[in-house]
């Protein structure tokens, strides 16, 4: 099964209609919509953590989510939701893994202000964002992503900003650009080897131990 569709507020009541409706409108709806980690990940930065102030749950969410983090794993984070609306890269990837990592936490969070609300109720971008954090096709898609930005992503732009706004030249980065492909095709030749517990050592594509 596919993730679940994540249709904005118009293309939903289309396709909502079903049979009631022009199969050709209801087919262009679903078409144009989108689905999956990126999708999620940008709604979620929408509602935690929006571009305009006054929007989203901003504060609720900071307050919420690090209070949480303190209580249940012992977590001092008081960071903000990954600002997905900005075009820094690793914004989605860094929300994926904040969603996997966090997910009974957000669930919670959405519950709690759904049901405190005086008309209790998701709106509807709450309501794509549960949906998604509720559906195990998009799951497995946040943990993929998340998992190639902890292996791949994030250290190799460390590497390429260089340590405390280094300059770094393209040609010092050759041999990591080498070593790139052959370090993802072992990952897709076995994904396992990302995975296992028994062995902390694997090394990231800048050659050094996670933990």
């Amino acid at each position: 099964m596919p993730p679940v569709l994540l249709a904005n507020k118009a293309n939903d009541a289309t396709i909502h209609l079903g049979a009631d409706a022009d199969s050709a409108a209801v087919q262009r709806a679903v078409d144009s919509s989108n689905r999956g980690r990126t999708k999620l990940a940008s709604l979620s930065g929408a509602l935690f953590n929006h571009k305009s102030e006054g929007q989203g749950y901003q504060d609720i969410h900071h307050h919420f989510i690090s209070q949480a983090k303190l209580e249940r794993h012992g977590i001092k984070d008081h960071k903000r939701f990954p600002d997905t609306s900005n075009t820094r890269y690793q914004s989605h990837s860094y929300a994926a893994a904040e969603l996997f990592t966090f997910l009974p936490e957000y669930l919670e969070l959405l519950e709690e202000r759904r049901d405190s609300k005086q008309k209790i109720g998701f709106n509807h971008l709450e309501e794509n964002v549960a949906k998604g954090l509720a559906d195990r096709a998009t799951l497995i898609e946040l943990a993929a992503m998340a998992i190639y930005g902890t292996f791949v992503s994030w250290p190799y732009l460390r590497l390429a900003h260089g340590p405390g706004g280094t300059i770094i030249n393209l040609l010092d980065l050759v041999d990591l650009h080498r070593k790139l492909p052959p370090y993802c095709d072992r990952i897709a030749a076995n994904p396992q080897l990302l995975l296992r517990d028994d062995d902390l050592e694997f090394m990231a594509v800048n050659g050094e131990p996670l933990f």
